[in-house]
Order: structure tokens, then C-alpha cells, then sequence
């Protein structure tokens, strides 16, 4: 993951990327349950009557700080 920074704004830390865990993640051994890669969409998008889900635009990445433990997330606009 390429981070808009490399420090941390709160002490100036080294910031390391990390994955986002969900139940997803925890519950490996249930057959057919994959991580998901968090995503973000717009703050008025409905979901789709055919899909049931909302349009996703970008991804989420997430960095922690090495020295205060501080979570920064960003987002990544989608390729079109």
C-alpha cells in the first residue's frame, strides 16, 4: 500500500500498513469465508434493487503508528 504519508501526525512515529480485520477475518476455518477489503461510497448512495449492496467507489487502507498506536485510514479512489 502506498500511504499520502510516511509519519505519524500525532508524534511523528513511523507509520506501518495493516489489514483491517472483521468477522471475516477471525473465523478462518468456516468454509467459503474470505476477507473482504473494506470499501467506501458516496455519503447519499442508495443500494443497488438488483444487487442489494451499495455502488463502492474506492477502497479503505489503514497505517498504525509504530511508536503511539494511532489508526490512520485512506481512501483509494476506484480505477474506472
Amino acid at each position: 500500500m502506498q500511504s499520502r504519508t510516511t509519519k505519524c501526525h500525532n508524534c511523528d512515529g513511523e507509520l506501518r500498513p495493516i489489514r483491517l480485520n472483521d468477522a471475516t477475518s477471525v473465523m478462518p476455518n468456516r468454509v467459503g469465508v474470505a476477507h473482504v477489503e473494506p470499501t467506501c461510497s458516496a455519503i447519499d448512495a442508495k443500494p443497488s434493487w438488483f444487487r442489494g449492496t451499495v455502488h463502492p467507489e474506492g477502497t479503505v487502507k489503514a497505517c498504525i503508528c509504530t511508536s503511539c498506536g494511532q489508526i490512520l485510514l485512506f481512501g483509494e479512489a476506484k480505477q474506472n
